[in-house]
């Protein structure tokens, strides 16, 4: 507190705090034969990302993903879509929760 010409005046400052948070690479490969039809597939599958944030944990996020399961033959491909949300805890760890999750055939 400082003193201004007779009057009290406070003067506060707030730390601009940044926290980063980056997950590597998670690469999925994978094969299949559908169950009714006897199609092949193959999923080549690339994720990864960061979040840039002006405050501290705790705090959350959601991530949205789509896989695609490409067929081999002429049935329609396996789309996978998910929506999961991400939460950082206090001690910085984190934990994933699937909100959502549906498939397709297209």
């Amino acid at each position: 507190m400082s003193r201004t010409q007779g009057r009290s005046a406070s003067c506060f400052a707030t730390p601009l705090i940044k926290t980063a948070l980056t997950w590597g690479s998670t690469i999925a490969r994978a094969k299949g034969v559908g169950s009714t039809t006897g199609a092949t597939y193959a999923l080549n599958y690339t994720e990864g990302g960061s979040v840039s944030t002006s405050f501290p944990p705790p705090y959350s996020f959601t991530v949205v993903s789509h896989q695609n399961f490409l067929s081999h033959g002429n049935v329609p491909d396996f789309m996978l879509h998910a929506t999961l949300s991400i939460t950082v805890d206090d001690t910085g760890n984190f934990f994933a929760t699937v909100i959502d999750s549906r498939t397709e055939c297209r």
